[in-house]
């Protein structure tokens, strides 16, 4: 039985002698769940090289879904067999909101793989809260997206625009593309910008009509379609290699910047043209109180990835240490990725 444990900066080993305690008795209020389908993510690869800093050991795996294996002697939300998706954050405990008895306001919410063991394993004990039901009308690719999807609702949440708002989103890689789509689906119009030509050509497959180089053009090749006024909102992908810097640009003043992702590579900025315009900076990195609505758009249909390549792992002998590696030196060599998916049920 796997369970990847990193036990401190590309570390990482396979504590199959602590299996045994995958079955141990339940309590009456908990659930085993079965991993089925793992996703392989930049913020994995990021926890296993240290540059996001986990508290060792911890097992890593930020997304995955799972099969519900046995469910305790109180619990009448779940049955045996149900697929779940495995919720990527908790409240912290440790905030304002968490510690005045309001978890659901959890402003800095702990994300599995990182502050809290993870789902790179066979199998795992949790509480029901920790899960959600997934609809059947959502195939397992759109459900292990429901992260994206809620950050991306999130986002339209906070922002509070107005259909036919014009909104450009710096990275237009797998988070940045699903925002462009949740955008689209509430009327607002995404302008793409990204200088990786894949990503430039799935974002026209996904139904974004401008979508631009981030090259000495761009504020240009931006002032069509905002008609010269710049953009109501400019949302910062910071997994992308491009320089926040470009945002603040392409930002109208008074308007707002959204900084958003699970993981970032290093950077910084300058804060003239934040100052200049009197701009709103903020920052929305999980989908916490938003996976509901997140399953919502996906049972719409309103999320599309058929246009990703998928790497489907269902070797039972898998390298996870390969696995991340790769993606890593792909996420640092600017290549877009695959949607690598580890499937431990067939």
């Amino acid at each position: 039985m796997d369970n990847w444990v990193l036990m401190s900066k590309e570390k990482l080993v396979n504590h199959t002698d602590n299996w045994q305690g995958q079955f141990n008795a339940i309590g009456p209020d908990q659930i085993r769940v079965k991993v089925s389908h793992i996703l392989v993510t930049d913020f994995d690869a990021l926890v296993y090289t240290g540059a996001l800093k986990a508290k060792c050991p911890k097992t890593i795996g930020h997304a995955a879904l799972g099969i519900v294996n046995e469910v305790g002697s109180s619990v009448h939300t779940f049955q045996e067999r149900q697929r779940v998706y495995l919720r990527t954050a908790k409240p912290c405990g440790k905030c304002y909101a968490c510690r005045s008895g309001h978890p659901e306001k959890c402003i800095t919410p702990a994300l599995a793989g990182k502050d809290f063991d993870g789902f790179l394993r066979d199998m795992m004990i949790c509480r029901p809260e920790d899960v959600m039901f997934l609809p059947s009308d959502i195939d397992d690719v759109h459900a292990l997206c429901i992260e994206a999807v809620g950050i991306a609702e999130a986002i339209c949440g906070r922002l509070e625009l107005n259909a036919g708002d014009k909104v450009a989103i710096v990275g237009m890689n797998f988070y940045g593309n699903i925002i462009a789509q949740t955008l689209m689906y509430h009327k607002i119009v995404p302008i793409g910008i990204d200088n990786n030509e894949e990503n430039l050509s799935r974002s026209e497959k996904a139904g974004v009509t401008f979508n631009f180089a981030a090259d000495d053009d761009l504020l240009r090749n931006v002032s069509s379609p905002t008609s010269g006024n710049l953009c109501d909102a400019v949302i910062y992908c910071a997994a992308t290699h491009i320089s926040p810097n470009v945002a603040a640009r392409l930002c109208a003043p008074g308007k707002t910047m959204v900084f958003t992702s699970p993981s970032a590579h290093e950077s910084s900025m300058e804060i003239h043209d934040i100052l200049e315009k009197n701009l709103v900076v903020m920052a929305i990195t999980t989908a916490y109180g938003y996976t509901a609505s997140a399953v919502r758009l996906l049972q719409a249909h309103a999320i599309n990835t058929d246009f990703y390549e998928k790497k489907i792992i269902k070797e039972e002998n898998y390298d996870p240490v390969a696995i991340l590696r790769e993606r890593d030196e792909n996420s640092a060599n600017y290549r877009a990725n695959k949607l690598t998916i580890i499937q431990t049920v067939i």
